[in-house]
């Protein structure tokens, strides 16, 4: 195996600076040089990386039983196929409050984040491209509107919007949600409740539809689209119910008091034994009756060229959850005062709503059919 070998001070820098070696990288803690026929960079690795590479020789052993090979990478459990880690690190410089510019930098380049601590290990190069991402971002968030605007406007400007009527929206829902169960539960602390009535079902989806909008605002903050969508589902399936009910009087009777009043009622069984959930027998009268009700299914982000995938799930949660409270407070059994503060909240809410939608549908690239059904369904109840 041969040694390293630095090159010479007087060949042109590795990194691209167009310098000569020893005007340039030469001058750095780290070395240019070719060990094994291969070009490649030399530097001391500190006491504090050594733990850290230590902890995952350790990692390595526990999952494979076995010390980890010349063959193997050092990073050997970080995903290659796709921008989690750079992601993760956008969405915490912004919470830290790292300037935007150096946040559009460091994304762009990979990684790049020069500092006081780590500039003399960044190659000259590295540097310049990083300061030219920085010039970049602001040249395009600060250039003249005529007639267009810029991918970096867009979603910087959309993404800051959308995401205050979505702070205003879920706390203004939660809150009226909070407010049906008080009004309508005739009691100040609700420990254990029996459904029976319409009031008892609006005041369970009430209760499920607070939880889910609540796991919705933490999910949104650690920015996982997907499971948001997935717990938007939940809110759907209710408000399809409670349009139901609101419509014909006899399936909360029929079809889901069955379904939780365990005194009256239990489910059928399959041939085979199993627990038939879509039907239901009669414990006094033993006549079966199927209770099965048919609902539709609901239907790589890039921080610098989409709105907030995040803000677009929860944008779409909370306009389920709106139009969700809207038919819970027309249902029969509701106060009617309780029905006209509800319709009060949601009209305003209803105007911010398709403001943020008609944004999101600006950007072609990465539209969402359910756009254009939620803008009608706004526009037709409210």
């Amino acid at each position: 195996m041969n040694s390293f070998l630095e090159i010479s001070e007087e060949i042109p820098c590795q990194c691209g600076s167009g310098k000569k070696y020893g005007d340039c990288c030469k001058n750095k803690r780290f070395k240019i040089g070719t060990k094994d026929d291969d070009l490649v960079k030399e530097t001391t690795i500190d006491e504090e990386v050594m733990k850290t590479l230590e902890e995952i020789k350790k990692i390595f052993f526990e999952d494979y039983g076995i010390n980890p090979g010349e063959n193997d990478f050092v990073a050997w459990n970080i995903p290659i196929y796709n921008h989690d880690m750079l992601l993760e690190n956008v969405y915490l410089f912004r919470e830290l409050g790292f300037q935007e510019n150096h946040i559009y930098a460091y994304y762009k380049s990979d990684g790049l984040l020069p500092c006081d601590i780590n500039t003399d290990l960044l190659s000259q190069s590295d540097i310049e491209e990083f300061e030219s991402l920085c010039k970049e971002y602001d040249e395009l968030l600060n250039e003249e509107l005529e007639g267009h605007i810029n991918s970096i406007q867009y979603v910087i400007n959309s993404d800051t919007y959308i995401n205050e009527q979505v702070e205003y929206a879920l706390e203004a829902i939660i809150s009226s949600l909070n407010d049906l169960i008080r009004r309508h539960s005739g009691t100040n602390s609700i420990r254990e409740y029996k459904i029976t009535t319409e009031a008892d079902y609006c005041i369970f989806s009430a209760l499920k539809t607070v939880r889910t909008l609540q796991s919705i605002n933490k999910l949104r903050e650690t920015h996982l689209p997907e499971c948001i969508y997935a717990l938007s589902r939940g809110i759907f399936e209710n408000y399809m119910y409670i349009c139901n009910i609101n419509m014909d009087s006899s399936l909360f009777k029929d079809k889901i008091l069955p379904k939780v009043d365990e005194v009256n009622y239990t489910f059928d069984l399959h041939p085979d034994g199993r627990i038939n959930y879509n039907k239901v027998i009669n414990r006094k009268t033993k006549i079966k009756t199927p209770i099965r009700i048919i609902i539709s299914n609901l239907k790589d982000n890039l921080p610098y060229d989409e709105i907030d995938p995040s803000l677009i799930a929860s944008l779409i949660a909370i306009i389920l959850a709106t139009l969700l409270l809207s038919k819970i407070s027309q249902n029969r059994e509701i106060q009617t005062q309780y029905t006209n503060d509800v319709l009060y909240l949601c009209k305003n809410l209803s105007y911010k709503f398709i403001n943020c939608l008609e944004i999101a549908k600006c950007d072609e690239e990465h539209t969402n059919e359910i756009f254009d059904l939620l803008l009608d369904r706004l526009k037709e109840q409210f």
